[in-house]
C-alpha cells in the first residue's frame, strides 16, 4: 500500500495512531518514499497540480512535500499552483450550519 494511503478506507489520523513511533532515519526513509510516490503521480499526466492551502499544519506539510518533490524534477516538468483557501474551521462557534431541507 502507498504511504499516501489512497484507497485504504482509513483516515490519515487512524493510520497515524496505528503506526509505532519511528526513529529519525525511518522518518527520512518515509519522506524519501513519499517524495518518489508524489513524483510518480505527478509524471502521470501533463496537468499542473493545484494544492489547497489553508495555512494549517496539515496543508503546510502537504504543500512542502509536494513542492520539494516537484522541484527535484527536470525544470520543464515543474508546474505547481498553490492556492490559499479559507475553510471556516478556524472560526468555530460563529456559524450555525444546518442541512438544507
Amino acid at each position: 500500500m502507498s504511504l499516501l494511503g489512497f484507497g485504504s478506507g482509513e483516515s490519515p489520523r487512524e493510520r497515524l495512531r496505528q503506526r509505532p513511533q519511528r526513529s529519525v532515519p525511518e522518518l527520512i526513509a518515509d519522506i524519501q518514499e513519499l517524495t518518489a510516490e508524489i513524483q510518480q503521480l505527478y509524471r502521470q499526466d501533463a496537468l499542473p497540480w493545484i494544492i489547497g492551502y489553508s495555512g494549517g499544519k496539515d496543508s503546510t506539510v502537504v504543500l512542502q512535500l509536494v513542492w520539494n518533490a516537484i522541484t527535484q524534477l527536470h525544470p520543464q516538468t515543474q508546474s505547481l499552483i498553490g492556492i490559499l483557501t479559507v475553510t471556516l474551521l478556524m472560526v468555530r462557534g460563529r456559524y450555525d450550519f444546518r442541512p438544507y431541507r
